[in-house]
This record gives C-alpha cells, sequence and structure tokens, in this order.
C-alpha cells in the first residue's frame, strides 16, 4: 500500500492543498497524511507510518538523490514524504531513500503536484 505523508504549507491546512492532497487519496485509493491535520509534527508522523520512506525533494537538495524516473518501487508499504516552503525533507532522511524529479525549469513544484506524479506512476 501506499502512503502519502505531507508536511501542509502554512494557510493551506484546511484549503486547497488539503483538498488536493485528499482528491489524490480518493482518485488513487492510497493512504493519506497530513501534518498538522492527522500529526503535529513531522517526526510524530514519521514515527507512526509504515514501510519504506521514500522523500521526495527538489533536485540538487542532496547530492545522493535519485532521479525519480530511475526508482524501483519496492514491494510492500511505501511511504511518499513531501515537505513544505517551511520545512525542508533534508534533516529526516538519513539513510532512507531520497527522489528527485528534474524538469525544464528551475522551479520548486507544490508538493502536491509531486504527489499526482507519484500516483500516476506507482498508484
Amino acid at each position: 500500500m501506499i502512503t502519502i505523508l505531507s508536511m501542509l504549507e502554512q494557510g493551506y491546512e484546511s484549503t486547497f492543498e488539503h483538498l488536493a492532497f485528499r482528491q489524490l487519496k480518493g482518485a488513487y485509493g492510497c493512504n493519506l497524511v497530513c501534518v498538522p491535520h492527522d500529526f503535529l509534527t513531522m517526526p510524530e508522523a514519521l514515527s507512526k507510518v509504515s514501510g519504506t520512506l521514500v522523500f521526495m525533494i527538489p533536485p540538487k537538495r542532496l547530492s545522493r538523490s535519485t532521479e525519480f524516473a530511475d526508482f524501483v518501487l519496492p514491494s510492500g508499504d511505501v511511504t511518499f514524504c513531501f515537505g513544505s516552503p517551511q520545512e525542508t525533507m533534508v534533516g529526516y532522511i538519513g539513510e532512507h531513500t531520497a527522489l528527485h524529479i528534474t524538469t525544464k525549469g528551475q522551479a520548486d513544484m507544490m508538493a502536491v503536484c509531486v504527489a499526482a506524479q507519484v500516483l500516476h506512476v506507482y498508484g
């Protein structure tokens, strides 16, 4: 089972971003965990999810991140983790998997846009 774990942007907790994640949950039948809706902090949420942790981060944020297109989904439960402009995921990655998506432009994408791509491929 795929779980999407996202730190919602401040100011979006009950509006567009959360509704967009809920729409992805309905469309792909994945689990959804949102900070601060389900847990107050990312460390608390990370301690409660199961399976392989995969952190989706912007390109060049971590030297050992792998291009998403080269990733092979492991068997079993997988939790894809997304940060927000207020909190980077780099400090939580440790030895877990880190992926990025290289785009033609230089802009960082909103987490819900990246989650849609992840679920399109693996959902």
